[in-house]
């Protein structure tokens, strides 16, 4: 009951954060583009070359919470003490390499389709996110304790303030300088952003570290051993990180190189819609990697569940947003950027192109999103490190190859299209094959979790046939179809994809007097009375309780308004295994 409670905290607390930076990226999407074309396209040009800190930081994360997570959880301080130093040695060695990276992106900027006017600009905007970068990096090890102790509340609370300050200080910079010129407006919003992004950064650890009179030790626990530990897993998650950051950062160079800013525009305004599909299966996966940290090693089948129910439920939110995405691209665009765009006509019907090519890659790599996650927290990062660098290798080559091959009015889509292709390839035909070896599952049953969810989308999508027969509609027929299918996609989802003990859940959380009790064998149910005493049904005669550790063994489901539970199943061997371990499998 403890792993589940901690699984929906997790992953409810997940979806308020993701909802709430949601509402604050599109909100800052359309403040930035007030700041004009050349600005906007600049800053998101800069941000593919600033994603060198985000890529920094998810390398940390990924390397340090199978090792600090294991620490954590030996019961042992001086373990963790040791680890928490090492981890605390590689990233201030890392942060401080920081400064090197944001210097080649520096020496870049005369070289790419920048206006003079821009550029000292551009070298200041790069200088203040590097001091925000420092932070990021150097803070990790404390800053990833919320996560590898499972406080995904605070994490999560912590994180829509870095994302808020973002926000206020595009918020700041319309305000203070709303006549100033973009270069200007460029380097106030670099400042301000790197400002308040380091102190939402600065005051959760400083409260963590408040917190654990462990990370205040002065006993330098630091060994060689320890060291090459870590650094390894540094090394592997390195290679899969900036091999997915290569992906949309080249393709944006790319654009700039043949487009200019116009071409960033296009493509950082359709990368940033299709974003928020891969953010409906964050809340999923963020911290599943911690939970499997925990699991691993005691609980292989634990981690199988946890594997199945998670593609799952990531599954039932991603082909839904993705099919809704494709067909209602010009409307939702034209409500979202279309008043704010300078040059509407030209703009919008190549940032639909783009949005409805980047959706299936995007679609792609977030039903992977748990497969990666898992493997990381278990320790084995290695296993598909190779291949998600072999596309990201092979994405600039495809897109200039592609860029080559189609007609000129058509050539913006090139990079687009290689993302989707590749990811297609590498993270749902050749990611579920490596997932099926190591866990030692058949391919099948890797991808078994998919099918339902896919069918009840395309039957789903039924219900936008008059779009595609009418053609243009008003706002009202349109948002009639939506909520037609999204109602659709609910029902559906509760019949097919559900289990019955998952809508007992929903229907008791939802207020429901009943509970739907499950009988694996009725022949054979036994019942445990709030006395502890044993009802054997299939004798019709009373018998002693069963003993502690028999009883350890039983999933005890309570019945509202009642004392009587039913005692859980016996014919499932992977659910008797789990229960074998010395802890639950945990629901998401």
């Amino acid at each position: 009951m403890a792993a589940r409670q901690r699984s929906i905290v997790r992953i409810t607390s997940n979806y308020v954060r993701l909802l709430t930076c949601f509402v604050m990226g599109l909100v800052l999407v359309r403040v930035l583009l007030q700041l004009g074309t050349d600005a906007f396209g600049l800053i998101v040009l800069l941000g593919a070359g600033t994603g060198l800190a985000t890529a920094l930081r998810e390398i940390v994360r990924a390397s340090l919470i199978p090792e600090l997570g294991a620490a954590f959880h030996s019961g042992s301080d001086s373990r963790f003490r040791a680890a928490f130093q090492t981890a605390q040695v590689i990233c201030l060695v890392a942060a401080l390499a920081t400064f090197v990276g944001f210097g080649v992106l520096a020496w870049t900027i005369p070289r790419l389709q920048i206006p003079a006017t821009l550029q000292s600009a551009a070298g200041f905007f790069l200088w203040s996110k590097a001091v925000q970068s420092f932070f990021t990096v150097a803070l990790a090890p404390a800053f990833n304790l919320y996560v590898i102790s499972e406080r995904m509340v605070a994490f999560n609370a912590w994180t829509v303030v870095e994302r808020a300050g973002e926000l206020l200080a595009a918020l700041s910079v319309v305000l203070l300088f709303p006549h100033a010129e973009a270069a200007q407006q460029v380097m106030a919003f670099g400042l301000y952003s790197s400002f308040f992004g380091s102190l939402s950064l600065l005051l959760p650890v400083a409260i963590m570290i408040a917190s654990d009179a462990r990370l205040r030790t002065t006993t330098w626990l630091v060994t060689g051993q320890s060291l090459r530990t870590m650094l390894h897993s540094v090394g592997w998650n390195s290679v899969v990180v900036v091999a997915m950051n290569m992906y949309t950062r080249m393709d944006m160079f790319i654009m700039n190189y043949l487009f200019g800013l116009f071409g960033n525009l296009v493509f950082g305004v359709a990368v940033q819609l299709t974003f928020y599909v891969r953010q409906l299966t964050m809340g999923m996966v963020t911290g599943v990697d911690a939970v499997t940290a925990r699991l691993a090693g005691n609980n292989p089948a634990a981690i199988r569940t946890l594997l199945h129910q998670s593609t799952r439920l990531q599954c039932l939110l991603v082909f839904p947003a993705t099919v809704a995405l494709l067909v209602l691209t010009k409307p939702l665009l034209q409500l979202w950027v279309g008043p704010r765009l300078q040059s509407p006509g030209e703009q919008l019907p190549v940032i639909a192109v783009l949005v409805r090519i980047l959706v299936i890659g995007t679609a792609a790599r977030s039903i992977s999103e748990g497969w990666m996650r898992i493997l990381s927290g278990a320790g084995h990062v290695r296993t598909y490190a190779p291949a998600v660098l072999l596309g990201a290798v092979f994405n600039p080559a495809f897109a200039l190859l592609l860029v080559n091959w189609l007609p000129e009015d058509r050539r913006y889509a090139g990079p687009a299209l290689a993302f989707t292709v590749l990811l297609l390839v590498v993270h749902l035909f050749w990611l579920p094959q490596i997932v099926a070896r190591h866990f030692q599952i058949s391919l099948r049953e890797t991808v078994a979790p998919l099918l339902a969810p896919l069918l009840v989308t395309a039957v789903s999508s039924l219900c936008f046939l008059p779009l595609f027969i009418v053609g243009h509609v008003a706002m009202s027929s349109l948002l009639m179809l939506s909520g037609g299918y999204l109602s659709c996609c609910v029902v559906l989802s509760l019949i097919f994809v559900l289990d019955s003990r998952e809508r007992s859940r929903l229907w008791n959380a939802m207020g429901g007097r009943h509970s739907t009790v499950e009988v694996s064998n009725p022949d054979k149910t036994e019942l445990v009375a709030a006395d502890g005493v044993r009802l054997d049904t299939a004798h019709g005669r009373h018998a002693p309780a069963a003993t502690a550790e028999q009883s350890s063994r039983k999933a005890v489901v309570t019945v509202r308004g009642s004392r009587l539970a039913h005692l859980g199943h016996r014919d499932n061997p992977s659910e008797d295994n789990a229960h074998k371990g010395t802890t639950h499998a945990p629901k998401t």
